[in-house]
């Protein structure tokens, strides 16, 4: 488990951009309501106005972390929120592409500002 908020942040990206990971978690936890946990997940690990929050990324990473959040925004305001469909579905609708491809760009960046240190 993640110990930093950013650590928390990137977890939880790399989550809402692997189908693979979703899928494992529904098999680990077959009782959880994957699909509508991802959403929740988010909403725990990312606040864009925490100013200590904001401490912890790089100018870069902030911005696709924003960026990612609007995506995130306009794909909650499209789904209904009860019931959201099993992951199995969800999976499958243009919505979770959207929300999984956008999560993908965003790990770009933490990919390429490690790559610059390393």
């Amino acid at each position: 488990m993640a110990e930093t908020p950013k650590q928390r942040v990137v977890e939880t990206l790399q989550l809402l951009a692997s189908k693979d990971e979703q899928l494992e978690y529904r098999r680990r936890v077959p009782i959880a309501d994957v699909s509508a946990e991802l959403f929740c997940f988010w909403c725990d690990v990312f606040w864009p106005d925490d100013a200590k929050l904001r401490a912890e990324f790089s100018e870069s990473e902030w911005t696709a972390l924003l960026r990612f959040h609007s995506v995130f925004e306009r794909v909650c305001a499209l789904l209904p929120h009860h019931p959201l469909p099993p992951i199995e579905q969800f999976v499958q609708s243009p919505h979770w592409l959207q929300l999984s491809r956008a999560a993908a760009r965003a790990l770009q960046v933490f990919v390429s500002a490690h790559d610059d240190v390393a």
